[in-house]
């Protein structure tokens, strides 16, 4: 059980969660950021642990005495708040992963450089599911579109905001 602290001292609290994520606590009189969630869950039988986003949340300081009261909702996939404009290509825009794909100016399988890519191909990646997304709910089949700008041995346009899940992936 957490010990409360007096007015001004810093504190973390684990209140007991009750089985449908609810908690309550009483707190004492004073000033509290807002609150944050965490969860942990089991994938393929591992355990990871994950942020979860605040739905409305409100910037600044809370009264403790009238109470606080967070909803927070675990978010897979889709912009981040403050992400006015998302941009596809900005992995910080995004709750889904992000796979940096490398042109490498040397493959070592066929011990061979590729022939460079002309500015503006058309790239394609196909990601196919081979498990249920990390939530338990059914994964799709994603197709990713990118055009090729030369940037050498550099790193092109990341895949980004892909719904965490086990995939076999395939480019043309």
């Amino acid at each position: 059980m957490p010990s409360l602290t007096a007015v001004g001292e810093g504190s973390n609290l684990y209140p007991p969660i009750a089985p449908d994520g609810t908690f309550k606590l009483k707190l004492p009189q004073g000033l509290f950021y807002p609150p944050r969630a965490t969860m942990t869950f089991s994938f393929e039988g591992k355990n990871y642990f994950a942020d979860l986003d605040p739905v409305n949340p409100v910037q600044g300081t809370r009264n403790g005495t009238e109470g606080i009261v967070q909803n927070f909702v675990w978010r897979i996939t889709g912009p981040k708040p403050g992400a006015l404009n998302p941009d596809v290509n900005n992995a910080t825009h995004w709750f889904g992963f992000t796979t940096p794909v490398l042109f490498m100016p040397y493959a070592d399988d066929t011990q061979k450089s590729p022939k460079p890519l002309v500015e503006g191909t058309r790239l394609v990646w196909t990601l196919k599911p081979t498990s249920k997304l990390i939530d338990g709910t059914e994964a799709k089949t994603l197709t990713i579109e990118r055009v090729w700008r030369d940037r050498s041995y550099r790193e092109i346009d990341a895949l980004n905001d892909v719904p965490p899940a086990n995939y076999e992936v395939s480019a043309v």
